[in-house]
């Protein structure tokens, strides 16, 4: 039996990085296991999804910013050739009345920055808004090799 072990690193996950403070921040929280275990011939026949996986919280209050998303690096068992639509991240949900240009489809996670959404300047009186997303690994069939495969996701806020 084919056992394979997906792990997905968020870069910044959790932690306010350079740059950020109380006006302008955004955190990445795991709302689940990162993981995707294919342990099972039908589990690598279907599309796999960690639902919820996410939750990308966000304050702007001196200006609108854009969050973007790739894939910083993939490392994956010798043999296999991957497909370019192999990770993606779906939105989900958002308590935000401010955001615009919200990328609602799927989104294939590739090594360039690919834009989930903007938001516009808060009031001062919010705090955060938090939009959530699914994680899913596209189904490769049986051309994929045994072994563990890593992604680093990285999420970069900036400034419009």
């Amino acid at each position: 039996m084919r056992e394979l072990f997906f792990g997905i690193c968020m870069l910044f996950g959790g932690v306010r990085t350079l740059a950020q403070n109380a006006n302008n921040s955004i955190t990445v929280f795991a709302n689940t296991s990162l993981s995707f275990i294919l342990d099972d011939p039908s589990k690598m026949e279907q599309d796999q999804t960690l639902n919820n996986a996410i939750t990308i919280r966000v304050a702007s209050k001196k200006k609108d910013v854009t969050v973007s998303v790739k894939l910083a690096a993939f490392t994956y068992p010798f043999g296999f050739v991957p497909a370019s639509n192999m990770l993606q991240i779906k939105w989900v949900s958002d308590n935000s009345n401010k955001d615009y240009n919200l990328v609602t489809n799927p989104i294939s996670l590739q090594a360039l920055d690919q834009h989930l959404f903007s938001q516009e300047k808060m009031k001062s009186n919010v705090q955060y808004y938090d939009y959530i997303y699914d994680f899913i690994l596209k189904s490769q069939g049986y051309l994929m090799v045994p072994g563990n495969y890593n992604f680093s996701v990285l999420f970069t806020m900036t400034q419009n």
